[in-house]
Order: structure tokens, then C-alpha cells, then sequence
């Protein structure tokens, strides 16, 4: 609740009615035990509420409750993603390496419910996941972290799933494991392929080939553990797969860390020039320029849309919006893209007076200078 508003209310809540409602027991919000959960609850998240309106007033209240709850379901933030599939496609990807075996999991939510009508367990976590589904299925704005509250209860029901389909033999289980194991076969060969493709990303092949030769290795070695019809080993070595991929990544952060972050760009541009004005950013680069320089910042995005919710900075989609922020100052540094760096010189030809500069290319970021001559 205090960070996700009346989210953190609806969603839990709307679980425990539900789940009440179906076994007839909604006298349990009004015993004691209920009552002082709430009580405790308001004295917790009410005390910052009352502090923030109180600080900020009707432009905390605006952005908090209509800009971050009601905007939201209203319209689409990233309107690519509203679509009635979305969810549900995400449910299955973000569940890797257990994608597949999710569509067989809910089947088997499904007959245990069936068989088992009055279980406390199953009915519980069918609310858990089908109510927050609903709710945010609802909503025009959509990201995966949004159903975030919903993958613990569906790890429970897919690895419920898993263990019993195990124990029990089913054919199907052996099926999905080796689909399982093949999309496991393709991550290497598609690092590979990445490799080539964006070098600038890429570890060095000594440690790329170490790490898919190691891959493999384990690949067959599940594989091994299918055939041999040994699925708890083939299970405990597909869990260890996503950690490894991680770990590999991270001990490589230092080769892309430069195209993810602005740090690198803004460390070389407050180390080696002094900076008193607000910075120029492309669109991408704003959050980490601002939060690494800790400078007043402007948007060059010629033509573009601008933010979804407002933002309290100059945003210039245009070449006289542009002109217009560079007349006013004397040196202008920036933080660009190589598109806005081709803007930017391409407005420069047409301001009389003024000179621009590349001072350094770090990663995808271009450090640049535009003064008065």
C-alpha cells in the first residue's frame, strides 16, 4: 500500500472476499482477529498518506491516485501491450524454464478443484491468481510487472503440478520435459548468433565458449536424466539453468554496462568538464542523467510523443523548441543518441554563432558540447 496505493488494498483483498464469499465465511472480517489486522494495517500506511497530501497537496493526490490508479486503467501507457493476450502470454513466458509446463498446470488446478471442491489450497490460490488476472486484465495499461502479485501462487500451482505428474508417471510430464530441454538447447545457439550480431554486447569468445561449452554439458546431462526417467535430477538441474545464466551475465556486466547505464557517460562528463547548465538527453538517457549528475535536465526527441504522464522538464520535439533552449544558453552539454547527436548538428548549420562538438562516445552515448563561438 505504500508503495502501489490502492492496489495494495484491492488486489489482497479482493482475493480474501472472493475466497470468503465462495466458502460462505465472510463473518471472518468481523471477528477480532480481523478488525485488529485492520486496525494495525491504518495505523502503518495511513501516517505517510496524511504526511505526503499534507506536503504536496493537490499535485501529490493528482499523481499518486489519478496519474498512477485511474489514468492507467483508462488509457494505455504502452499501447503495443493492450491487447487481451498479453496477460496471458506473459503469464506463460515469465514462468521460463517452467513455461511449458504452466499450461499443464492450470488443467490440473482445474481437476483438483473438480475432485476436491471444499480444499482450502487449491480454492485459495485459484482466487489468488484468477483475481488479480481480472483486475489488471481490465486495465488498458499493461506490463508484466504489473501481475507480479500472481507468480508466487502460480509457481505453487506449477510446481504442485510438477511433483505430482512426476510421482505419478504421467506420459505427460516426460512430454513437456523434452520440450523443456529443447528450448534449453536453443539459448546457446542463439548467444552465438547475438554475438555476431551486436559484438558490442558480447563477453569475449574465450568466456562466451566456456560458459555454452558448460551449458551443453548440462543440457545433456538432463537429457540423460529424461531418458533414464530420472525427472527429479532432470527438475533440480533445469532450477539451476536461469541462476547460471544470471551469474554469467553479471560477471560480464562491465563489457555492456555502458549501453544500459549512463553512468560511464556522466562520471567522464562531470569529471572532465564543469557543468552549470541543464544537460541536453535524448529521451532513453533522462532518468539515468538526471540521477547520476544530479543536474536539471531537457529531452530532445525531434517529432516525438513525449512521456506518458507529465514530467515537469523542457521536452523538445521540435526544431524551434530546440533553437530556442540553446539561445538561452552559452555552452550546452548533452547526452545523446547518435539520431538526436544528427539533429543537433543538423540545427546548428542554422544557428548563426554556434558550434558543436563531440567530446566522447561511451557505449551508445554521445557526450557532446554546443557553444557560442
Amino acid at each position: 500500500v505504500l508503495t502501489k496505493g490502492l492496489l495494495g488494498v484491492l488486489v489482497p483483498f479482493s482475493i480474501i472476499i472472493l475466497f470468503l464469499a465462495i466458502r460462505k465465511e465472510l463473518r471472518f472480517l468481523f471477528s477480532k482477529y480481523s478488525l485488529w489486522g485492520i486496525g494495525i494495517f491504518l495505523v502503518i500506511a495511513l501516517p505517510w498518506y496524511v504526511f505526503m497530501i499534507k506536503r504536496f497537496g493537490g499535485d501529490f493526490i493528482h499523481e499518486f491516485f489519478y496519474n498512477d490508479h485511474i489514468r492507467r486503467i483508462l488509457e494505455a501507457e504502452h499501447s503495443s501491450n493492450d491487447t487481451w493476450y498479453f496477460y496471458p502470454l506473459a503469464m506463460v513466458g515469465a514462468m521460463a524454464p517452467w513455461s511449458f509446463y504452466v499450461i499443464g498446470a492450470f488443467a490440473h488446478l482445474f481437476k483438483r478443484l473438480k475432485e476436491e471442491p471444499r480444499s482450502t489450497a487449491y480454492l485459495f490460490l485459484t482466487c489468488w491468481i484468477l483475481v488479480t488476472f481480472v483486475i489488471f486484465q481490465s486495465a488498458h495499461s499493461k506490463l508484466v510487472s504489473y501481475i507480479f502479485p500472481l507468480f508466487p501462487a502460480l509457481a505453487i500451482v506449477t510446481g504442485d503440478f510438477i511433483y505430482r505428474a512426476i510421482v505419478s508417471r504421467k506420459r505427460v510430464v516426460f512430454i513437456l520435459s523434452y520440450l523443456t530441454c529443447s528450448l534449453f538447447a536453443i539459448i546457446p545457439v542463439v548467444l552465438f548468433i547475438a554475438s555476431k550480431i551486436y559484438p558490442q554486447y558480447a563477453p569475449p569468445p574465450g568466456a562466451l565458449d566456456s560458459f555454452i561449452l558448460f551449458y551443453l554439458i548440462i543440457i545433456i546431462v538432463m537429457l540423460f536424466f529424461i531418458i533414464k526417467r530420472r525427472l527429479f535430477l532432470y527438475v533440480y538441474l533445469a532450477s539451476f539453468i536461469v541462476p547460471l545464466i544470471f551469474l554469467f551475465s553479471l560477471s560480464m556486466h562491465s563489457i555492456f554496462e555502458d549501453h544500459v547505464s549512463s553512468r560511464s557517460a556522466q562520471t567522464y562528463l562531470l569529471k572532465n568538464y564543469k557543468v552549470n547548465n541543464t544537460i541536453l538527453c535524448s529521451k532513453f538517457f533522462v532518468r539515468g542523467v538526471r540521477f547520476y549528475t544530479d543536474k536539471d535536465v531537457a529531452v530532445i526527441d525531434v517529432n516525438g510523443s513525449g512521456f506518458f504522464s507529465p514530467h515537469p522538464i523542457p521536452f523538445l520535439n521540435t526544431d524551434a523548441k530546440i533553437k530556442n533552449f540553446l539561445l538561452k544558453q552559452p555552452i550546452t552539454y548533452g547526452i545523446l543518441k547518435r539520431s538526436s547527436w544528427d539533429d543537433v548538428k543538423r540545427i546548428i548549420i542554422s544557428l548563426p554563432g554556434f558550434k558543436a562538438e563531440l567530446l566522447k562516445i561511451v557505449g551508445n552515448k554521445y557526450i557532446v558540447k554546443i557553444s557560442k563561438v
